[in-house]
């Protein structure tokens, strides 16, 4: 499809017609904790659902902590284990920011990758 017709410009093709990535690039268990508010920031843009609230007084983008366990189960999906982690042990306001989730992340793939190698 060209991106003009007769000479006027094409209307931008819908989100829903972009193609999600399902796989990041490269390991995501390679993700610094920086690295990984980037890859959440890109799918909760991806899926309609950029932070609006503003920033968590960690500095990063605030979100709702059902939004945080949504990027928790993301990054569980991708290594193959449905709970990456117990939120019955996570400090609540750790899940309403997105740097507090890339950490939780972080540590969880982490512990998941020395507990594979001592294996």
């Amino acid at each position: 499809m060209s991106d003009t017709w007769n000479g006027i410009p094409a209307p931008p093709l819908p989100h829903a017609a972009l193609p999600a990535p399902s796989q990041p690039a490269r390991s995501i268990y390679s993700f610094s904790e920086a690295e990984l508010v980037q890859y959440f920031l890109i799918r909760l843009e991806r899926a309609s659902r950029p932070p609006t609230i503003g920033l968590h007084p960690d500095g990063s983008p605030a979100i709702k902590s059902l939004i945080g366990v949504w990027l928790i189960s993301q990054v569980g999906g991708l290594v193959g284990k449905k709970r990456l982690v117990n939120l019955s042990d996570v400090d609540r306001l750790l899940l309403r920011s997105v740097g507090g989730v890339a950490h939780l992340v972080r540590e969880a793939l982490a512990s998941r990758q020395k507990a594979e190698g001592a294996s």
